[in-house]
């Protein structure tokens, strides 16, 4: 088993709110040091950007993993770091905190000439990949396709709880409904993510049962690029992905790629 991307994500969310970096109201950072601007309406609570994806954080074993934040030259660059060995860290993910805010007033409106794709289609498009998901991480509950957009209903078992910001078990299935697009495609290359060019955060955390998801699809022979925007149950914007990139991978005999080794930023 393998750390979705958007586990990552959740990850920075974290340390950003345990380090004062987010805005969870009208009221100014709690760390000095930062110049972000105040909170105007419609804009994020808060933006992460250039999102780079190193090599995938494998489940199989036990393993240290921390975020660091790199305040130095007002960069506040993030970094997902495993242990590997002593005193090396391996980086898996890196981003940077955003002060640059997008104002939205996005609401969710249904698709006019819909295409209905069944959500065990897109799971068996993504198994053909060699992308699996267990019954847990399944809850796509309806997708349309229209053109290069896929609309989809994500439900949950049960309401979430205060465990996570952003549970990656819901951003990721919104990743999961791009493969509506390709059901009837024969390609079999898997597809892992690459980086994502910015995510704005329009509340401090997800709450609810039901969601909606609607992404913009562009692609090439070896690229996909997506721009998602995930709703709740109300139609009210929560969370924005703009430029979420995936490339085709080769697998191979290595199951494990060798993970780049480095010394995270001493945290202050």
């Amino acid at each position: 088993p393998v750390l979705p991307a958007v586990g990552f994500v959740e990850m920075m969310v974290a340390a950003c709110h345990n380090s004062g970096l987010s805005q969870l109201s009208n009221s100014q950072l709690s760390n000095p040091k930062l110049n972000v601007p105040q909170l105007q309406a419609n804009s994020p609570v808060l933006t992460l950007a250039d999102i780079s994806f190193a090599t995938p954080l494998y489940l199989d074993a036990a393993a240290s993993v921390q975020v660091t934040i790199n305040e130095q030259n007002e960069s506040n660059e993030l970094i997902v770091a495993r242990q590997t060995s002593g005193n090396q860290w391996g980086t898996h993910s890196k981003a940077r905190f955003s002060s640059s805010s997008e104002n939205q007033n996005s609401t969710y409106q249904p698709l006019q000439q819909e295409n209905k794709i069944r959500p065990a289609d897109v799971y068996q498009r993504l198994a053909e990949q060699s992308v699996t998901y267990g019954t847990d991480w399944r809850l796509l509950h309806s997708v349309s396709v229209q053109d290069n957009q896929i609309d989809a209903e994500i439900r949950l078992p049960e309401r979430l709880d205060n465990a996570f910001f952003f549970p990656p078990i819901v951003l990721d299935a919104s990743v999961q409904s791009l493969a509506a697009l390709f059901v009837d495609q024969q390609r079999g290359e898997t597809f892992l993510p690459e980086g994502i060019g910015r995510v704005d955060f329009y509340t401090d955390r997800l709450q609810g049962e039901t969601f909606t998801s609607r992404a913009l699809v562009t692609s090439g022979s070896d690229w996909l690029s997506a721009n998602i925007l995930l709703f709740d149950g109300q139609g009210t914007l929560q969370v924005a992905m703009t430029d979420f990139r995936l490339r085709p991978i080769r697998l191979s005999a290595d199951a494990h790629p060798q993970t780049p080794s480095v010394k995270p930023p001493a945290q202050e």
